[in-house]
């Protein structure tokens, strides 16, 4: 969803990872790996999550397209990324190969029995902060998407250089020693990374860069 505007531009790259990991894609050798949600328990999940919660909308990231269960009330919107028009509105899931689930919440723990209830089926992970939950497969996350790639490319881990700033960045920036936390980062994203990088306003992606680069 967050590349989707800008997709086109990462064409040049020859491998590119989405949904956290669950999904890879190796444009040289045209080969995809996805891994989706079980469908039976998205079912499951959106049934519960209607009967405890009517009024919250699950917006579902799938190889089909984003959609949502219900219109995304306006203050969601801006953490969903959604700028104009609106998702279209989905009730049936057959033919639908989800990634992940996303439900923008007001306070990080307001979903808390839910992800008690589906957490033998799903992993769950948090971004804008705590405001957005995200249901991802089990055992995936960008750390380990990371590994495999590298690991069939021959690159070695100590040649990896990570940036995150949210809670579904931790394991990623554990894992490598050149990991980077964004100065405007959570504190918990800082304490497991190696260095520290600029706000992302003040272009602290780039100044890492530019500055590993000129050594």
């Amino acid at each position: 969803m967050l590349v989707a505007p800008i997709d086109p531009i990462f064409h040049r790259f020859p491998i590119m990872i989405y949904y956290n990991g669950g999904k890879i894609v190796d444009q040289r050798k045209q080969k995809e790996v996805d891994t989706i949600l079980d469908r039976d328990s998205v079912k499951s999940f959106l049934l519960r999550c209607q009967e405890s919660h009517p009024h919250q909308v699950v917006v579902i990231e799938s190889k089909q397209g984003t959609f949502a269960t219900m219109d995304v009330p306006d203050k969601y919107k801006e953490g969903l990324f959604l700028t104009e028009g609106a998702y279209p509105i989905i009730g049936d899931l057959t033919g639908i190969d989800c990634y992940k689930l996303l439900l923008p919440t007001s306070r990080k723990g307001d979903l808390q029995e839910l992800q008690e209830t589906f957490r033998h089926v799903f992993d769950f992970t948090y971004t804008q902060n705590g405001m957005l939950l995200e249901v991802i497969p089990k055992g995936i996350n960008k750390g380990d998407a990371i590994m495999k790639v590298i690991t069939e490319e021959g690159i070695s881990s100590s040649e990896v250089i990570v940036f995150g700033d949210d809670y579904n960045d931790i394991e990623m920036l554990s894992m490598f020693d050149l990991s980077y936390a964004m100065e405007n980062g959570i504190s918990e994203a800082k304490k497991v990374a190696t260095y520290m990088a600029s706000h992302h306003a003040e272009d602290g992606v780039a100044k890492v860069l530019e500055r590993l680069r000129a050594h």
